[in-house]
């Protein structure tokens, strides 16, 4: 456990938290600063930092969990969206260093809304660009 995370807390018992499920890999549970209604946190027991630090297996049943708790939230609610989001690294919004994945409930058009007016500034890249971006990417796959 690491010292001021507050997943790892939650895992000690030293942090209060609303489970929706758990298991000897992950929990889930009520993000207890939530986005929306249904808004809920899965995060290893284990503390791994980022993507690039958690195994497959770990990361394939957080993945896997995602869908059930989705599905979970879709009979509940019906939301119209659902976002599933995984930050890493501060410039990306990581905020707490603790591998997680939010399940965020959409019943507006406030997140959408947001999106177009980030699409409006996007610039369509070049093929040539493209092809030399993903030749360089191919190099460095293991």
């Amino acid at each position: 456990m690491y010292g001021n995370c507050p997943f790892c807390d939650i895992v000690t018992g030293n942090k209060n938290y609303q489970e929706v499920l758990s298991n000897n890999v992950l929990i889930a549970a009520m993000d207890h600063r939530p986005v929306s209604k249904g808004h809920i946190i899965i995060f290893p027991r284990e503390h791994y930092e980022n993507i690039y630090d958690i195994p497959d297996d770990i990361l394939a049943e957080i993945s896997l969990t995602s869908k059930k708790v989705s599905l979970a939230l879709k009979k509940a609610y019906n939301p119209p969206g659902l976002n599933i989001i995984q930050n890493n690294g501060q410039l990306a919004g990581q905020t707490v260093f603790h591998f997680h994945v939010h399940i965020i409930p959409r019943y507006d058009n406030e997140y959408l809304n947001y999106l177009i007016e980030v699409a409006k500034n996007r610039k369509v890249a070049s093929d040539n660009y493209l092809l030399k971006e993903a030749n360089y990417i191919k190099a460095h796959l293991d």
